[in-house]
């Protein structure tokens, strides 16, 4: 199965992002923003067919509310460059039954976000035609909770030691600290445990479903494959390419696929090649083997005197050759004769010579006597028969 989509982002308030508005785009809900007192709303979003709230034990209840968590996740956040959120689009496999979809997701989130305390709100979409592209979207919180579920900071001040276990005053007379995550969410090394815990999920209920595909989130380099991978073409490119309006990302792709195809044919070529070549090498030792032969100069020797009985062989049968084409010739030229007498022979009838010359030109048949006759008179065999049928 062809590596699939996945895709991870952080929501930033540096880049005019919002997690209300990615949860109202992604749930389909009308939401009310309290940080910029807009409202967040998506009509024209189609295709979702679920979404859903996941809390830890520690969280409040009302946090159940899409439009009450996200804003308390942003109020707590005072920084203008603050992450709000982190989002996670997943590619569902179409193989698995649609029913399933929500089961799938629900369980991989309850492992592997909740479980470590962080709040999963995922929304499953599924656009017209159904099972065409099935994906979920996930969004999940930044910040940890502590036990009466209040949001704890996502880091602390620690100040650095000397070798005696002394703090080290700066030349400022400040103290010399630096900030550690509260949480290790933000490891990169999460990334990759991740998705390969989707990959084992997905494939599982594949494998549970009676389906031969397996998914493989590696990239191609990491498969060993020798492939270009295409680019995400999104919603929009692909509704795009559907009406047939060609776009930048669509031509991309469309080059790269072709170079694919290239590719794979030359490998194939160059799989050919190796595989002609093996075949011509145990053909050798079999003809090395029939003969006697045991070493490349024996074969050299053979070949040698195989090329000199060749050319004597040919030296003899160039007579014979030459022979033969003249005989059919001969052949070739009392046909012609027989055929064409009839007109020549009303040629000869004319008396005026501008008629003769335009009666020549009108029929071929003359021309072609007189170059029969012309090489039967150049090799008179036969020539009694020869002369009796002209």
């Amino acid at each position: 199965m062809p590596c699939p989509h996945n895709e991870i982002t952080i929501v930033q308030r540096s880049q005019r992002q919002s997690a209300v508005a990615a949860a109202a785009y992604q749930s389909g809900e009308k939401l009310f923003c309290e940080y910029d007192q807009q409202v967040k709303h998506y009509p024209e979003k189609r295709g979702i067919v679920h979404n859903e709230i996941l809390l830890p034990a520690n969280a409040p209840p009302e946090y159940v509310d899409r439009n009450t968590l996200w804003n308390a996740a942003e109020a707590v956040e005072k920084q203008w460059n603050s992450k709000l959120a982190r989002r996670w689009v997943l590619t569902i496999p179409r193989e698995i039954p649609s029913d399933q979809y929500a089961i799938l997701v629900r369980e991989f989130c309850q492992q592997q976000f909740v479980s470590k305390g962080m709040i999963v709100d995922f929304a499953i979409h599924d656009t017209h035609p159904p099972g065409h592209n099935p994906h979920a979207h996930v969004l999940l919180t930044m910040r940890a909770m502590d036990e009466h579920g209040k949001w704890l900071p996502k880091s602390r001040k620690v100040y650095d030691l000397d070798e005696n276990g002394e703090w080290m005053k700066l030349s400022s007379g400040r103290w010399k600290s630096h900030k550690e995550d509260t949480v290790d969410w933000n490891d990169q090394k999460y990334c990759e445990i991740w998705r390969h815990e989707w990959e084992v999920i997905q494939n599982r209920y594949l494998e549970a479903n009676d389906r031969p595909e397996r998914v493989d989130l590696r990239s191609y380099a990491r498969q060993g494959l020798d492939i270009v991978p295409t680019v995400h073409e999104g919603a929009a490119v692909w509704q795009m390419e559907k009406r047939g309006i060609q776009t930048n990302i669509g031509n991309l792709n469309r080059e790269i696929r072709a170079a694919n195809r290239l590719m794979k044919s030359i490998r194939q070529l160059i799989q050919n090649l190796k595989g002609w070549i093996t075949e011509l090498g145990e053909k050798r030792k079999e003809l090395l083997a029939q003969k006697g032969l045991s070493t490349v100069e024996d074969l050299e020797a053979f070949l040698e005197s195989s090329g000199k009985s060749a050319a004597d062989y040919h030296n003899q049968m160039k007579p014979k050759e030459a022979r033969s084409k003249v005989i059919d010739g001969i052949f070739a030229s009392r046909t012609d004769c027989k055929e064409c007498k009839p007109v020549y022979e009303k040629y000869q009838k004319i008396f005026f010579k501008k008629t003769k010359e335009k009666f020549k030109q009108e029929h071929p048949e003359v021309a072609r006597y007189e170059k029969a006759a012309a090489y039967l008179a150049k090799h008179p065999d036969d020539k009694d028969s020869t002369q009796k049928e002209l």
